[in-house]
């Protein structure tokens, strides 16, 4: 927050001070409202503006300008240099303002890509900024069990449940998938771990950093195209990037009845 010293008033009391958004010899008070950057902002062309705007209200001495770069690095380091510069200035009411130090580098999974309109969507809203970014490439993984018929695949079943089982919960999300003799196709579950407990890669307040990993399964309804058949197939897929999960195995939950007449003819 800067402070405007009024230069009309040569008396030295309080009375100089005529804003909140200033500390520079001027009667600009829009600092905040103009230089304020949201998430999604370039934060590099706002800190450029700025630095113009500084130089051009402070006539005690000239500002280095800073040239638009999208390094989150020269971003900080632009930034620390006008501190230092607005420090030493006679024109600032404050000589005390802070460098940054440290940068907070977030983390955020992709769960869609429209790939037309370059446009990402990740699974939970973290407050970036315009810069650059390292992009991970996930490693698909399939896994897929041999057909379960009950120890006969000439009898019609009913499968009602599936569960997978996992020894440790602690990855982003997962799918869930199911298929069978009578459909090919193939039908999706997905839905979503503990986390990798990864700094902003949850929700604030709701999980603990590191995760709260355990071995909790999951367990959904057969899709009920899928339920009836002679022997179904169980897969899971993963796709989330710098994760890893451990897979136990699978349960299925069936109607204790068969049929052995599995096909109309």
């Amino acid at each position: 927050m800067f402070y405007i010293t009024n230069p009309n008033r040569s008396d030295g009391t309080e009375d100089e001070v005529i804003g909140s958004e200033c500390d520079i010899y001027t009667q600009n008070t829009g600092y905040e409202e103009e230089f304020s950057v949201v998430t999604g902002a370039d934060l590099s062309s706002s800190l450029a503006l700025l630095i113009t705007q500084v130089d051009t209200d402070d006539a005690t001495r000239t500002y280095t300008p800073y040239i638009s770069d999208s390094d989150k690095e020269n971003i900080r380091d632009g930034f620390n240099l006008l501190v230092q510069e607005l420090n030493v200035s006679e024109g600032v009411f404050y000589a005390n303002y802070t460098e940054y130090e440290d940068l907070i580098v977030y983390e955020a999974i992709v769960s869609s890509v429209a790939e037309f309109s370059s446009n990402l969507t990740i699974l939970i809203e973290t407050p970036f900024v315009v810069g650059d970014c390292i992009t991970f490439q996930a490693i698909d993984c399939f896994v897929e069990y041999a057909p379960e018929n009950l120890g006969d695949s000439s009898l019609g079943k009913q499968f009602r449940e599936a569960t997978l089982m996992f020894d440790q919960y602690n990855f982003t999300f997962g799918e869930m998938g199911f298929r069978s003799d009578l459909v090919a196709a193939m039908s999706t579950q997905l839905f979503q771990g503990e986390g990798t407990g990864d700094y902003g890669a949850q929700v604030y307040g709701e999980q603990t950093y590191g995760g709260n990993a355990n071995e909790r399964p999951f367990r959904t309804y057969v899709p009920r195209n899928q339920q009836r058949c002679r022997h179904i197939i169980i897969s899971f897929g993963h796709q989330a990037a710098r994760e890893s999960f451990m897979l136990n195995g699978y349960s299925v939950t069936y109607n204790d009845s068969t049929n052995s007449r599995s096909y109309k003819r």
